[in-house]
């Protein structure tokens, strides 16, 4: 069951809040990468609730970057990273790969720094 939902403005992503038999999981809908609270506590918060309502805070307020890989204008890939750094190199390794918060993509610049970063390493 779904608890709530968030659609981003450009209508790519959907953040769901879903309970299952064995508790609450965060994801996007219609792609595979999810979280659970009990994963979150100690980081985002002291128990389930408050980690759960914090992480979800933290990505609609574009304290997460979220990493998507991007095909035909269509997510086909998406995951939340708390480092920008990280974010960035794990974009730097695909042509299909963008990094953006929850109001819109980063620049195309750093989109495409990313890019360019790993073609020179290779």
């Amino acid at each position: 069951m779904i608890l709530e939902e968030h659609t981003t403005s450009d209508g790519l992503l959907t953040l769901i809040v879903q309970q299952f038999d064995d508790g609450p999981a965060i994801g996007f809908a219609g792609l595979s990468w999810h979280t659970h609270p009990d994963l979150l506590v100690g980081y985002y918060g002291d128990d389930e609730e408050k980690a759960l309502r914090s992480f979800v805070s933290a990505i609609l307020n574009d304290k997460l970057l979220i990493v998507c890989s991007v095909a035909r204008d269509r997510v086909e890939r998406a995951w939340v990273d708390d480092n920008l750094q990280d974010a960035m190199e794990a974009a730097a390794g695909s042509k299909t790969m963008k990094v953006r918060y929850w109001s819109g993509w980063l620049s195309s610049e750093m989109n495409t720094s990313a890019a360019s970063a790993s073609s020179q390493q290779s």
